[in-house]
């Protein structure tokens, strides 16, 4: 007879409209049930819920790069007689690492300077025959004619010392380059060429290594346009905020904290991703360009609303509820509205405030209005009940 009593109920229940969202005919069942008289009242494990002060961090993918990184090219033709470095060692701004055939650059060099001193010595020469018609001019001795032939063949050949000289100066700097330095401090990659090669200006391919600073090293990261967007709107677009790096598989941060250099103003149009690039100390060249790194940006502390996951459930719209018990121990069904999630955690952005208090294990077996009997909840005791 009871049974009977209390599907007819449900029954009415529904018939009435009173049905709610994402609650289960089991759910009206038990609240039917527990409204049968003399039924006992289900024990439902409950928590308080409170504001929080949390530690904030946001992960983003990304990959090493060199802060600085150059290709090393020959800046004149020539056959290399030597290379002067040993592959993978540190070198340092100015270092020589290949010896180009000097022989050529050299006789250059002495043929601009001979061409240089002919002229100074025909300038020599002329500049006395100058002042003598300058003097003859004023007395008729000369013509004006000569005089200024005379002068314009000086004017010439002072001209053509300019370009001489010139001439030294380029060769000069030409038999420099066939000695082929490094250009910034970094290790030096392998060499992509032997003694006896031809190296080659006109090329596009003549790279002869490559060297990279390893300290300090970059990682750049991708955002997607909603976490730029957060850490726009939260810190601006200052630089500076602490980052650590996980590399590869490796579970164990990074040594040394980095931090974020820039954020960049624009989102690519083909991914819809944002870069961003920190820096890291690499003092032992544990970072190697090219290597995927997982980043965490230390977004600080801040006072939250948390409610625990398991304690919510999802409805068929996609929105999340929980089972609030109020004042009088009567359960009901309450959505809610979640910013993010934090560990195994909600931040709750509306929808319950602080000191409400929610049922974490039990729900499954009462429905609207059910009245229950409390316990406090614990995460030993939920371990526990599986």
């Amino acid at each position: 007879m009871k049974k009977i009593l209390t599907l007819f109920a449900v029954g009415a229940l529904v018939s009435a409209g009173h049905w709610y969202p994402g609650v289960s005919t089991v759910s009206l069942l038990a609240t039917a049930h527990a409204a049968a008289p003399g039924a006992m009242k289900p024990m439902v494990s409950v928590l308080t819920v409170q504001q929080k002060t949390i530690r904030e961090t946001a992960a983003f993918p990304g990959r090493v790069a060199p802060v600085r990184q150059v290709q090393i090219k020959p800046q004149v033709d020539g056959v290399i007689t030597e290379v002067l470095y040993q592959p993978g060692s540190m070198v340092k701004k100015g270092q020589p690492l290949y010896q180009i055939d000097r022989t050529r650059y050299e006789a250059l060099l002495e043929s601009a300077r001979a061409r240089q001193q002919e002229i100074e010595a025909v300038i020599k020469s002329l500049e006395p025959r100058m002042q003598r018609y300058a003097s003859l001019v004023k007395n008729g001795a000369v013509s004006q004619q000569v005089y200024e032939d005379v002068k314009t063949e000086l004017d010439e050949l002072k001209a053509a010392l300019l370009v001489a000289k010139a001439n030294v100066q380029a060769a000069e700097v030409d038999l420099d380059f066939t000695t082929v330095r490094a250009t910034i401090t970094g290790q030096a990659g392998r060499t992509h060429v032997a003694d006896g090669a031809l190296a080659r200006t006109g090329l596009e391919d003549n790279t002869l290594t490559i060297v990279t600073q390893i300290d300090p090293m970059n990682v750049d990261l991708q955002l997607t346009m909603s976490e730029a967007l957060a850490l726009r709107q939260r810190f601006g677009i200052q630089a500076g905020l602490p980052v650590n790096v996980k590399l590869g598989n490796n579970k164990t941060a990074y040594a040394h904290m980095g931090k974020i250099m820039f954020i960049e103003a624009t989102v690519d149009a083909a991914t819809g991703a944002v870069f961003l690039r920190a820096e890291f100390p690499n003092p032992n060249g544990v970072l190697m360009p090219g290597t995927y790194a997982k980043a965490e940006v230390d977004l600080g502390e801040r006072e939250v609303l948390l409610v625990p996951q398991r304690a919510t459930t999802r409805q068929a719209d996609g929105t999340l509820m929980v089972w609030v018990v109020d004042a009088e121990g009567v359960a009901k069904p309450r959505p809610i509205q979640a910013s993010q999630a934090w560990q195994d955690q909600w931040i709750v952005a509306s929808g319950i405030e602080a000191g409400e208090t929610i049922i974490m294990t039990g729900y499954q077996k009462i429905g609207p209005g059910t009245a229950v009997q409390t316990q406090p909840w614990a995460a030993k005791s939920a371990a526990e009940q599986g």
